[in-house]
């Protein structure tokens, strides 16, 4: 039991992540008033994150990790019901599921 649980903490698994509209690659003010409008809908939604930790891609969007889960299926499942609760609260924000980058890369 207790190999199984070590060996767990070296396979990644999956975030969901709030996503931001497109972004200027190079306009620093518009990223950061993006990221100040992802961390505020997570506060009006009562999503309490230890940390901020935002993902980078060539989509050139904010993305604010929100939660980590083991499997695919339970990241699905909770990005379905986070995309249901911010659709009422706020437009241009999107939810995705994607596999947990390692520490160091991207």
């Amino acid at each position: 039991m207790a190999r199984k649980h070590a060996a767990s903490h070296c396979e990644l698994g999956w975030w969901v992540v709030l996503c931001g509209g497109a972004l200027e690659p190079d306009d620093f003010d518009q990223r950061e008033r993006m990221r100040e409008r992802l961390v505020e809908l997570v506060r009006e939604l009562g999503i309490a994150l230890q940390e901020h930790v935002w993902v980078w891609d060539e989509l050139n969007q904010a993305q604010l990790v929100v939660g980590r889960f083991p499997s695919y299926e339970q990241a699905m499942d909770t990005a379905e019901l986070l995309s249901e609760r911010i659709k009422n609260v706020c437009d241009g924000v999107a939810v995705r599921v994607m596999q947990e980058l390692e520490e160091g890369r991207g």
